[in-house]
């Protein structure tokens, strides 16, 4: 049957963690020798680990197993900046630094000097600046944003490891991935340069576009766009930072003087840049298409509406033809996913119809139930992929949906065989899988 094509969704709590193993023969530049696989990394974190023992170096360990002697990363991919995307990678974990990292890439959102992101940082800035004032004032923080503030303190070491340590480490750059950059390599080498790098430009820019000696196999980045706050920014974003500039927010945490209603109202807004930062972030998030060999993969990161929105207007040639392979976005929030509510159970968006069409398509969700989101994953939701996911099945095990078919969840995999991951592997041609099945019609008829 030759090599295939291998997929690995971890269950990691409310988090991310994705292996794909790509089969490629070429040979390795570092060591001169014959490699049969390109290894890919997709984030690793988690925010709610319950039931679970350490399952984010778990899921690393199991990752290092899956690479070889030489343990070698083709790309290690960091969707968007929310921890639980990466808290995983903890430098207390020995066995990362044995990992040669080959390239690894980012959302435009983070790089610290993109000019197309200012209103972005500045916000995402006010906002911790601001929690961290209120979790010490009298008006004090609500569960969900204290327990955010924890987590993303938690994961400062992680990200710190990410964009500082393993670079060095590994004699690499960060770059900053965005919808366009292939073509702007060819084309518009300068510009794709500096918007991918900027001045921490390498000596081979284009050796960081993971290419394949196989011609039928290619990596498309769907999303973000490169101009963060033009597609992702909101009039409701721009008004909180013209209403608490960083001046204010100073003045706010030293006077101490504030009176009550005043409290009130700024935790009100703390809230909503909360809420506006979440979304921004998510709607960065790196969207990825894996073409094989006539397969089609899509991994979504936290892509929400508006991401979705512009990719459809901007990339609607990759989009419009049907997945093999469908990883949910957002954990199965109703705002990760392009569908249409009002539409009921038998209806959905244009967008996910076309690429569900017809009933073939693995579709795998990253979730699990949180007392935080209990409208995560999204009931209505599930119950529309249940109609159009070829591995759909009922999971008595969900107590919220336990009667409807519904796709395969790591945390319902989890219970039922207690495996720590989902896997999805493709034949070296669509053709052996038609065949395969023909094979089987035959047999039974």
């Amino acid at each position: 049957m030759g090599a295939r094509l291998l997929v690995r969704v971890y269950n990691v709590g409310f988090g991310e963690c994705i292996y794909v193993r790509v089969p490629d023969r070429f040979i390795d530049p570092h060591s001169g020798q014959e490699e049969q696989y390109r290894h890919i990394l997709i984030d690793c974190g988690s925010k709610d680990m319950q039931g679970l023992r350490d399952p984010l170096s778990a899921a690393l360990r199991n990752v290092y197993d899956m690479l070889g002697k030489r343990r070698r990363l083709d790309l290690l991919l960091l969707t968007h900046d929310h921890a639980d995307h990466y808290s995983g990678f903890d430098p207390r974990l020995d066995f990362l630094w044995d990992i040669d990292v080959d390239r690894i890439w980012l959302s435009p959102a983070m790089k610290p000097d993109n000019p197309q992101a200012e209103g972005y940082r500045a916000l995402r800035d006010l906002e911790w600046n601001a929690l961290n004032w209120l979790a010490v004032s009298r008006a004090g923080l609500p569960e969900d944003l204290r327990a955010s503030l924890s987590v993303r303190a938690a994961a400062a070491n992680a990200r710190r490891m990410l964009t500082e340590d393993l670079p060095p480490h590994n004699d690499i750059k960060l770059m900053y991935v965005y919808r366009g950059m292939e073509e702007d390599s060819e084309r518009n080498p300068a510009q794709f340069k500096d918007r991918a790098f900027g001045r921490d430009c390498p000596q081979d820019p284009s050796s960081y576009l993971l290419t394949f000696n196989d011609p039928t196999t290619r990596l498309v980045v769907c999303a973000p766009e490169w101009e963060v706050d033009e597609h992702y920014g909101s009039e409701e974003s721009r008004e909180l930072l013209r209403a608490f500039a960083p001046s204010v927010m100073r003045s706010l945490g030293s006077s101490g003087g504030e009176d009550e209603p005043r409290r009130d109202l700024f935790r009100y807004d703390v809230e909503a840049m909360a809420r506006l930062t979440g979304e921004q972030t998510n709607n960065t998030s790196v969207v990825l298409l894996l073409q094989w060999r006539g397969y089609r993969l899509l991994f979504t990161g936290d892509a929400q509406e508006r991401s979705w929105s512009i990719m459809w207007r901007k990339n609607r040639e990759a989009l419009s033809e049907r997945l093999d392979f469908l990883k949910i976005g957002h954990h199965g929030s109703e705002n990760g996913t392009p569908w249409n509510e009002e539409a009921g159970l038998g209806g959905a968006h244009p967008i996910l119809d076309e690429m569900l069409e017809g009933g073939k398509t693995q579709v795998v969700i990253s979730t699990c139930r949180s007392s935080l989101y209990e409208d995560i994953p999204s009931k209505a939701l599930l119950s529309v992929l249940g109609r159009r996911a070829a591995n759909a099945d009922k999971y008595p095990e969900d107590a919220k949906l336990p009667d409807k078919r519904q796709p395969e969840r790591t945390d319902l995999v989890f219970k039922r065989t207690g495996k720590m991951f989902i896997e999805k592997t493709f034949p070296r041609s669509k053709c052996l899988t038609w065949l395969g099945c023909l094979k089987r019609m035959l047999h039974w008829s």
